[in-house]
């Protein structure tokens, strides 16, 4: 059922990408099933299109309770994110 909801999710983010780029990994902090794995990527933001997502897009294992949440990228200067999102992979084809 999780699985099912997240795919739902994902879509619903990739058709709002244009307005809200970067994507927040967000990691369940407190309860029984923390992961250290989940924790430590807790808060790291990538563009919607880095390569990032392709492997750790939630659920990320078995019983993972992770989500995504987006910012503009106007958002995420105002909140001071500074995470790998400013340097995407996709800008070296041009040079």
């Amino acid at each position: 059922m999780r699985t099912a909801y997240m795919q739902a999710q994902y879509r619903k983010q990739l058709q709002g990408a244009e307005l809200r780029p970067i994507w927040m990994y967000q990691s369940q902090l407190a309860g029984k099933n923390r992961r250290r794995e989940h924790i430590a990527l807790h808060g790291k933001a990538y563009r919607y299109d880095d390569p990032f997502w392709d492997t750790c897009y939630p659920p990320n294992g078995w019983g993972c309770q992770c989500y995504v949440t987006t910012k503009s990228e106007a958002g995420a200067e105002r909140d001071g994110i500074k995470e790998s999102w400013r340097f995407h992979y996709g800008s070296l084809a041009g040079n």
